[in-house]
């Protein structure tokens, strides 16, 4: 059990560089100033958490990293640091509000007996994971299959709850079976994050659609939105936009000379689904017009000439939205 600790210390200390080097510098994942600071923060305390961890598992050290200092604030400021970079990720419209530096109170604990301080941190970082599960699975208003969000707003909440039991029963557990699980606990949930970011890339920027309506004014007041939604539907329809398998927010809305807010909010709010299952939606009728029309034509083909990347990403979206697979779907109306 050691050994795999030992690895998952290594393991979180390569992909917390690796996503937040990726969450800075890729433009498709929605950014404000306070979820910047926060995230580099996040990723620092994890880091030195791990490695103090790594360095007492390998023996460099003889006391518990609980009785170092630097461990102690990276530990108790990571809860706070973690609300503070999922909001401002998710919630990028929201205002900046001064009580929101209130999250960073728990680092105040550290005043309290360790034993106390730390039941009350885990119970507040249990707490921010049910937050993230809840708006999570809030996702359901806008995906028609939400298996996926369901299962991750599940795992959120019973890592949450283990991080709670293993809270409460610090105070008689040995440290080094402490560090072990805490050290396997941060590589789980970046293995999580990484997992949700793969299997779904666009999981980010929907949570962030979602949320975005909620706290910003409208952006399309001087926009004829008749003429735009008009406009939208002959890019896809007459110029099958959806075809290029890159199609992104901002290229639709480069080339209906709109910002990507205004395309986000026009889509929203008068289509009733958010972009990414726009041009699904349109992607899977052709790919349905296809199957019929020619039926000469491998699946495969079927995929590509309508702008999915593969075969099984075609298959997933096309039993998404039509709960049949494309075979089916060719046999019956073939």
């Amino acid at each position: 059990m050691m050994s795999i600790a030992i690895a998952c210390c290594g393991f979180s200390i390569l992909a917390g560089t690796t996503m937040i080097i990726a969450y800075l510098f890729n433009p498709m994942f929605p950014k404000s100033p306070l979820g910047v600071l926060a995230g580099i923060g996040l990723t620092v305390a994890l880091a030195v958490i791990q490695v103090q961890q790594l360095t007492y598992l390998l023996g460099g050290a003889t006391d518990s990293p609980m009785h170092q200092f630097i461990f102690q604030l990276a530990l108790f400021s990571a809860p706070g640091l973690f609300f503070l970079f999922g909001r401002g990720i998710v919630l990028v419209q929201a205002p900046f509000r001064p009580w929101l530096l209130l999250n960073l109170c728990p680092i105040g604990l550290l005043l309290l007996p360790m034993p106390i301080a730390l039941t009350l941190l885990l119970s507040i970082g249990a707490a921010y994971a049910l937050w993230l599960s809840r708006l999570t699975y809030s996702l359901r208003q806008q995906r028609p299959q939400y298996r996926f969000e369901f299962l991750f707003s599940v795992v959120i909440t019973l890592t949450a709850t283990l991080v709670l039991i293993l809270g409460t029963v610090l105070p008689v557990m040995d440290p080094i079976y402490f560090h072990t699980l805490y050290a396997c606990s941060i590589a789980i949930a970046y293995l999580l994050v990484m997992f949700a970011l793969i299997a779904i890339p666009t999981f980010v920027t929907d949570l962030f659609e979602l949320t975005r309506v909620r706290y910003s004014t409208t952006t399309l007041g001087q926009i004829d939105v008749s003429a735009s939604l008009a406009r939208l539907e002959q890019l896809m329809e007459s110029e099958r936009l959806y075809e290029q398998e890159d199609l992104s927010l901002r290229t639709c809305a480069d080339a209906m000379s709109l910002s990507t807010h205004q395309l986000s909010e026009l889509i929203n709010q008068h289509l009733d689904c958010n972009f990414t299952q726009y041009v699904r939606r349109h992607r899977i009728s052709a790919a349905q017009r296809a199957l019929v029309e020619h039926p000469d034509d491998a699946i495969l083909t079927v995929a590509l000439a309508t702008g999915f990347r593969s075969q099984s990403t075609f298959y997933a979206a096309f039993k998404a939205e039509t709960d049949m697979s494309p075979g089916d779907y060719r046999k019956q109306y073939g």
